[in-house]
């Protein structure tokens, strides 16, 4: 087998090896699962981490025995850890073309839906009034879907000069039929690079509801973030953060499991997205975790505001200065 025109046998390590190994990995960007000779290496992120877990089939042939008996284990406690390369691995699940898709599929029942959440749109005004921005200011609302957080930072700030950038053209049209955000300037495009989006700053502030934790490489999200905002300038992450908690992660499965996913799939004829958000609020940052990674990525003054309501906990915004 070969990929990129490198064969296997070329980058075939030594599992103690871990670091060159993963390195290896992520950048020939080989599939999650990769079989090859008597192996089958499966790999994931964690942060900033690749893990490894490699399961082996092998065949002895006794003495006197017809065939091969083959055997099978699974080295689940083998774990391996290396520091992630320049060139990230890239769940296909998180890609924006797929998350796009299943969000064009429900743009028309997406307000309906979050109308009947209690708080959601007091809470999505709360974030914008945190980010304290200036009258005239100019403000991006990344990941702004059908504006409905859009509608949040026109009725806070309405005299700012207002961008949203949406990667879901459907979510998009929605947005732009509002009459409330006639003079705001939508965009479709990727998160990930405003500037080839045609969004690209300066910005005095930048409200991302929901955003990040969608995006395929956050860290380099928000490395790329801070270089669109102006010295001084703040962000706010409107986000649920739930894994830092037994009790919040218990409540929040409890919610979207008996309300947010049947509701949603009654409602929109598609359960994938409800499911999705489910399971991508699970495995995302707790809120320590996610202060640490917007420090990290150059922010100061880092710190978290809570809601109200059952979301206490389990939502949350995320302020930060450039």
């Amino acid at each position: 087998m070969t990929h990129n025109g490198i064969t296997a046998e070329e980058w075939t390590p030594k599992l103690p090896d871990s670091a060159g190994f993963l390195g290896a990995r992520c950048a020939l960007r080989l599939p999650h699962e990769y079989k090859h000779r008597h192996a089958t290496y499966r790999f994931d992120t964690c942060e900033r981490h690749v893990r490894v877990e490699a399961a082996y089939r092998w065949q002895v042939s006794p003495r006197g025995a017809s065939r091969p008996l083959e055997h099978s284990r699974t080295l689940r406690a083998v774990v391996y850890h290396a520091r992630m390369p320049t060139v990230p691995f890239v769940d296909p699940s998180r890609t924006s073309a797929a998350i796009a898709d299943e969000f064009d599929h429900v743009a028309a029942r997406y307000d309906l839906l979050q109308r009947l959440n209690p708080g959601y749109s007091k809470h999505l005004a709360w974030s914008a009034r945190r980010l304290r921005a200036g009258a005239r200011a100019r403000i991006l609302d990344l990941c702004c879907g059908t504006g409905l957080s859009t509608e949040a930072i026109v009725a806070t700030y309405p005299d700012a000069s207002v961008t949203g950038l949406d990667v879901s053209a459907g979510m998009l049209e929605v947005a732009r039929r509002k009459p409330a955000l006639r003079h705001v300037r939508f965009v479709q495009g990727d998160a990930m690079d405003l500037a080839a989006s045609g969004a690209a700053g300066p910005y005095d502030a930048v409200l991302m509801a929901y955003g990040i934790r969608n995006v395929p490489d956050p860290d380099t999200c928000l490395l790329r973030l801070r270089e669109h905002i102006v010295p001084g300038g703040r962000i706010a992450f409107h986000e649920y953060l739930v894994s830092g908690s037994l009790w919040h992660r218990a409540v929040w499965n409890a919610v979207a499991g008996s309300i947010i996913i049947p509701l949603g799939t009654l409602a929109t004829g598609r359960g994938e997205l409800f499911r999705y958000l489910r399971k991508s609020v699970n495995e995302f940052d707790g809120r320590r975790a996610f202060e640490a990674r917007v420090r990290t990525a150059g922010f100061h003054d880092v710190h978290t505001e809570p809601m109200s309501g059952w979301q206490r906990g389990i939502e949350h915004t995320v302020i930060a200065t450039r």
